[in-house]
């Protein structure tokens, strides 16, 4: 080995633990003597822990060996996969919110279905309730109930055939014009013309649905036998009935030109209307409008019938 790369060698430090390094030691202790402090030794910051080496992706090391084309195609190959699970977790979510709106609707439906029947049933019941003087006047007529002294001799009837032979019927409409008497008190004194609009019930009609389901059903159930069919099949008839009738009401228009005097002007009392069997009934006030009304229909030559 040449001087000069001798020289560079001696002025290293000398290593730990040789005899140059205690000899060292010794020299500096000796030095510094018993009252001296001893030199501080420089701190050196020890690394906790190693550092972080950079490692490779697992990716960049599988596609080492691939080309640009290859690498390309494998990238697209994962986009198109990863959004095929994006769109097929997208489908799912809206196929569950559809089978949840799909219950939620058949649920509204049937209960708006429930809903609408029970009202209308209550609007049919209702009906009746309405109109139970009515119907109750109108069975009493089938059976050719006589209304009492009082109403019977203040009561015009006016059948179907007269009324269509004096012009009182057209076209399923009453007009009737009643003599020049008051028909509150029966005078002919201070007069004036008035006119009375209403459209009236022709009870006939629900009440031959009623009794027409009733025989049919009750008729089918003895037919059929058991007691509990017996027994159920006249209540079923029954209700089937008043939704029968009320499907087959219908209301017959009428319009009643009368006399009453200063007094009972504007009366709401009479005329009180009904209709049984085509023919139209007038309760007057006063017996005397029934009387000179017959009289006039006697003067044209209609009988009374």
């Amino acid at each position: 080995m040449s001087e000069e790369d001798q020289d560079p060698l001696k002025k290293l430090p000398p290593r730990s633990g040789s005899r140059a390094y205690d000899a060292r030691r010794k020299r500096a202790k000796k030095d510094q003597g018993p009252g001296k402090d001893r030199i501080p030794r420089k701190k050196t910051k020890v690394a906790t822990s190693s550092p972080e080496r950079s490692r490779r992706p697992a990716m960049d090391r599988q596609n080492e060996g691939l080309s640009l084309t290859e690498k390309g195609a494998k990238l697209a190959h994962g986009l198109r996969t990863l959004f095929s699970r994006r769109d097929a977790e997208v489908e799912e979510a809206a196929d569950h919110a559809g089978v949840i709106g799909g219950l939620a609707s058949i649920f509204y439906f049937f209960f708006g279905l429930v809903y609408v029947v029970l009202m209308h049933a209550f609007h049919v019941l209702g009906y009746y309730y309405d109109h139970r003087h009515g119907l109750k006047e109108y069975f009493l007529d089938v059976f050719h109930h006589v209304p009492p002294r009082d109403i019977y001799i203040r009561e015009i009837r006016v059948d179907e055939q007269t009324g269509h032979e004096i012009g009182y019927l057209k076209e399923d409409k009453w007009f009737v014009k009643l003599p020049g008497r008051c028909i509150v008190c029966g005078t002919k004194e201070d007069l004036e013309r008035e006119n009375y609009y209403s459209r009236i019930e022709d009870y006939s009609r629900p009440l031959i649905g009623v009794i027409f389901c009733f025989l049919i059903c009750s008729v089918l159930g003895l037919c059929l036998g058991g007691i509990w069919v017996s027994l159920s099949a006249p209540i079923v008839g029954l209700l089937g009935g008043l939704f029968l009738g009320y499907y087959l009401r219908r209301r017959t228009e009428v319009r009643v030109e009368y006399a009453s005097c200063n007094k009972h002007a504007g009366n709401e009392s009479f005329p009180l209307i009904r209709q049984y069997m085509g023919n139209l009934y007038l309760l007057t006030g006063h017996k005397k409008v029934k009387d000179l009304f017959y009289k006039h229909l006697e003067e044209m030559g209609i009988t009374r019938r």
